[in-house]
């Protein structure tokens, strides 16, 4: 009988309070007994299969991609496909075993690469770190289980970049189990997963998440250097915990500095600051009860992402236009 894991994410970021947050939920059957199983394996945004896949197509054990656009309209990328007269997705061959109508005669909204296929592992290593833009949401999960044997003999590289993405958890003693992952390129602090205890366990990873963190650049004030917030007409909010009770934050910045003020603030610290590529920059802090303001060193990003963290394990996130001149 099959057991049940389920993880329920919740990450509001630092948006103002009007913007809506995306629904991603994904359901993997481990060792998949029937055609049910197999079809049910599957992945929705926003509860639809139209931007969502499933099913596979083998019966060896697989890590399905699927890429989903850090854009307001929050689409999918589907797979490389040629019809007589048209290419589809003409840069998205990536080396799974899917391209092209591989798996089926259409375009697909994963990506497929085979556990025991050193050369496909290499192909999905190369896509995670070099071939999906930063801010991009990325979910992996497994088809048929994890083969731990199969990674660790062809392509145990592998681990270290999943480790890198967020996915401090992963690794090749967790044996033939299904598992879930979500994260965003350059934000490893938002990753989340989900682990089978037992190899035809059925699992579920349900979060909610922002698709566009960069059309929201314009929420941050820009202060003359050295000035305090009094008055901000722009405002980002974050849910705190799960009980649903909101904080509003003002962001600021001037040509070296970083301002947060606002009521509660005293309960959060800056858990890191990081540029688009996920790389940490140093800071120094000075901060009271109701203001923080930050001194990034040694950047030359033209964005920096700011991560709260709150006493009770939320987080709070900000994209901040930002150069030192």
């Amino acid at each position: 009988m099959k057991k049940t894991a389920l993880l329920l994410g919740l990450f509001l970021t630092s948006l103002f309070a009007t913007s809506q947050s995306t629904n991603l939920e994904c359901n993997v059957y481990g060792n998949p007994s029937d055609w049910e199983e197999l079809a049910f394996t599957l992945y929705r945004v926003n509860g639809s299969l139209e931007n969502g896949e499933y099913n596979g197509c083998t019966t060896e054990p697989a890590i399905m991609v699927a890429v989903i656009d850090p854009n307001d309209e929050c689409l999918v990328w589907k797979t490389y496909f040629e019809t007589d007269s048209i290419i589809h997705n003409p840069d998205h061959n990536f080396g799974d075993f899917n391209t092209n109508g591989g798996c089926r005669a259409r375009t697909e909204g994963h990506f497929a690469f085979k556990q025991n296929d050193p050369v496909q592992l290499d192909s999905l290593n190369e896509m995670l770190t070099s071939k999906i833009p930063n801010a991009a949401h990325v979910l992996i999960y497994s088809w048929i289980s994890l083969d731990s044997a199969a990674i660790a003999d062809g392509f145990p590289e592998l681990v270290t970049t999943f480790n890198d993405l967020g996915w401090t958890s992963f690794d090749l003693s967790l044996g033939n189990v299904p598992f879930a992952l979500y994260a965003e390129i350059g934000s490893p602090g938002f990753a989340q997963e989900v682990y089978g205890d037992e190899a035809d366990d059925f699992i579920v990873l349900d979060t909610d998440f922002e698709c566009d963190l960069i059309s929201f650049e314009d929420t941050v004030y820009t202060m003359a250097e050295d000035s305090l917030i009094t008055e901000i007409d722009s405002v980002a909010t974050g849910t705190s915990g799960l009980n649903k009770e909101i904080n509003e934050f003002k962001f600021a910045r001037s040509k070296n500095a970083i301002l947060i003020s606002g009521t509660g603030l005293e309960t959060f610290r800056v858990q890191y600051i990081c540029g688009l590529d996920g790389r940490q920059i140093q800071f120094e802090e000075e901060r009271t009860s109701e203001q923080i303001k930050l001194f990034p060193t040694n950047t030359n990003a033209t964005f920096l992402i700011v991560n709260l963290i709150g006493k009770d394990g939320s987080q709070i996130r900000k994209l901040i236009p930002f150069s030192i001149q």
